[in-house]
């Protein structure tokens, strides 16, 4: 009788310790875009269109641009003092300060190693995380030193999306989801499909399936389905304490409370 009783006392426990989540509709903005980004902690929005990149805050509107490098293909909001922008077709990429002032142009096909990435997401201080698609790895480049200061092996698998933050980076690919750290180890394989919209969250990961959203926990090694969303949105973003969905030029802006 023992025995039961502990069990039936366990099991509610395990229950309550799994990843809690709980969210809110705030506030709805209009947003005329044709792509959004995203929003930083302070809650300015960061969208494109007609092929300028926006900065809207609550009192100004910053932008930026640049006309010979093509179509924007990501934006990276890790660190809003310091921006990464990648354009794929031109291989370049672009850091810009928060008032979206370039810093720094880094033409990836002009340095002394010529590398062709297929992804670009910020890393610490002056590093990025990039995937080569000649090698099929990841490196960790330092862009100051022009220096590799750490890659993984190469990856047989066809990746999707990569996000990224100071310790790890994370790649989507058709059947999983590969974490690694800055020494270019693997530390998480999960097995998932039908995953898209891969976003990074604290030290893991949101995905969305169709209308749903998910979180990976590392802690777990499993994923839990975030609360039902009721309408339909064409991207969403999230920040520590906000989730943000874009549908037909309106931002959707929810409180978020999250417990892992």
């Amino acid at each position: 009788m023992k025995n039961l009783t502990f069990t039936f006392v366990l099991l509610p426990l395990l229950a309550l310790a799994q990843p809690q989540f709980g969210i809110s509709l705030k506030d709805s903005v209009s947003l005329n875009a044709d792509t959004f980004w995203g929003a930083d902690n302070f809650g300015n929005f960061y969208f494109s269109k007609d092929e300028t990149l926006y900065k809207k805050t609550a009192t100004q509107l910053y932008t930026y641009y640049a006309l010979s490098l093509g179509q924007l293909a990501t934006v990276d909001l890790l660190n809003p003092l310091k921006i990464t922008l990648f354009y794929k077709d031109f291989n370049t990429v672009v850091v810009l300060d928060n008032q979206l002032a370039e810093i720094e142009r880094i033409n990836l096909n002009t340095r002394k190693t010529f590398r062709v990435a297929s992804y670009v997401t910020t890393g610490f201080e002056r590093n990025l995380w990039l995937f080569n698609t000649d090698l099929q790895q990841l490196e960790l480049y330092n862009y100051a030193q022009d220096k590799t200061q750490a890659n993984t092996q190469p990856i047989n698998k066809k990746v999707l999306a990569q996000v990224s933050n100071y310790n790890y980076c994370w790649l989507l690919t058709t059947n999983s989801l590969l974490q690694y750290n800055i020494y270019g180890s693997p530390t998480h394989e999960y097995p998932m499909t039908d995953a898209s919209g891969l976003k990074r969250f604290q030290d893991t990961v949101v995905f969305r399936r169709g209308n749903d959203l998910f979180f990976y926990s590392s802690r777990f090694r499993d994923v839990f389905m975030l609360p039902k969303i009721s309408h339909s949105y064409e991207d969403f973003f999230i920040t520590e304490s906000t989730l943000y969905l874009y549908h037909n030029n309106q931002v959707y802006i929810y409180l978020l409370k999250f417990q892992n």
